[in-house]
């Protein structure tokens, strides 16, 4: 269960991190201005950070509940969540 658990986690940051290169791609052919590059690395930077933090709220998570499938609902549900904040 637990490594169904940590492939779901790796699938849900991969999708991530795959959702904002493709993001700051866009934005880079948009407007060729450093200062968009710059704040883009430094939201990325931001979100890797808040990325790490939840990921170690979500670890916590699951070592205290018994119930992983709810977990991976509410971890999908967080992901889903900063990304819309993020974007």
């Amino acid at each position: 269960m637990m490594v169904m658990v940590g492939v779901a986690f790796m699938a849900v940051i991969a999708m991530v991190m795959i959702l904002f290169m493709v993001l700051m791609f866009l934005m880079m052919a948009a407007m060729r201005m450093v200062t968009v590059m710059i704040m883009i690395m430094i939201m990325i930077i931001i979100f890797t950070f808040v990325l790490i933090v939840v990921c170690i709220h979500w670890f916590l998570q699951i070592i205290k509940s018994h119930q992983p499938i709810i977990f991976i609902y509410f971890m999908i549900a967080d992901t889903c969540f900063l990304t819309a904040r993020f974007m």
